[in-house]
């Protein structure tokens, strides 16, 4: 079942975080994406929790990055076109963009995990 943890900034956009106990996989979703929820006006990072606490951390890290370099224009195809298939990424960066979105994540990691870490210990009870 998926269940909203809230909306958090992640950089300079708002983001819904969304938490799932029939997954072991995590995803994220842009604005205007074309992924099979259709099309969505802010954009969503969704968690499972059929996983460890650990894994559940690494899989909100990985999309949160994941997220970030996209709206950076990091994420290409193997063709290197932009925002192609999610499971055929290529990242690209400068060291200066890596570094930006390292902040970002930090920041939007601080923030989400207290209210992550409360859920999950409440649906794990």
């Amino acid at each position: 079942m998926k269940k909203e943890l809230g909306q958090y900034f992640l950089g300079h956009e708002s983001v819904r975080v969304f938490w799932d106990t029939n997954s072991r996989d995590g995803g994220c979703q842009l604005p205007g994406d074309w992924v099979k929820a259709g099309n969505v006006y802010v954009g969503q990072i969704v968690i499972g929790f059929s996983l460890s606490w650990s894994e559940v951390v690494e899989t909100l890290l990985h999309e949160a990055f994941e997220y970030a370099a996209c709206k950076q224009g990091c994420r290409f195809t193997g063709d290197y076109r932009t925002n192609s298939s999610p499971s055929h990424g290529l990242f690209i960066m400068t060291h200066d963009q890596f570094s930006e979105i390292t902040a970002q994540v930090g920041v939007f990691s601080s923030i989400v995990l207290p209210d992550l870490a409360a859920a999950y210990k409440k649906h794990k009870k």
